[in-house]
């Protein structure tokens, strides 16, 4: 028996041609019902050099942000950025009202992440703090 549940196949860089010998196979042994074959652009994840870059730009807002940012932490303002990019949510325990984000970064694709990234440094210029990405010039 055939299983019928659904795959999801990644389609490498490279030995694309085997990969499509492959998939053909795999679709001629499937038997005679109607089928869904999507075909969509794989999502990948956001990069380590990326999120090594929004670190270090954490550990610059702290750098310049003086007595406003006295006391937070790297992993607060990570928190605070991502509520302000994907929204809040507000729960409630013990009578005390929380705000959390309504997701994280781990899960962005690498153009969501680099909108991410540049919404957080608007963000902080916003409130003065200025940040210099990979590539930018001074006059920038």
């Amino acid at each position: 028996m055939i299983d019928t549940s659904t795959r999801v196949l990644v389609m490498p860089a490279a030995n694309r041609e085997t990969f499509l010998a492959r998939l053909v196979a795999r679709l001629k042994v499937l038997p005679p019902n109607q089928w869904d074959l999507e075909i969509r652009p794989h999502k990948t994840q956001r990069t380590m050099s990326q999120n090594a870059l929004l670190w270090a730009l954490y550990d610059d807002v702290l750098k310049q942000g003086g007595e406003t940012l006295r006391g937070w932490t790297k992993e607060e303002l990570h928190e605070f950025a991502c509520g302000e990019y994907h929204g809040w949510e507000v729960t409630e325990a013990f009578g005390r009202k929380h705000l959390r984000p309504r997701k994280g970064s781990s899960k962005l694709s690498k153009a969501e992440f680099s909108d991410f990234v540049e919404a957080f440094v608007i963000k902080m210029a916003q409130h003065g703090i200025v940040l210099k990405l990979p590539g930018e010039s001074e006059a920038a």
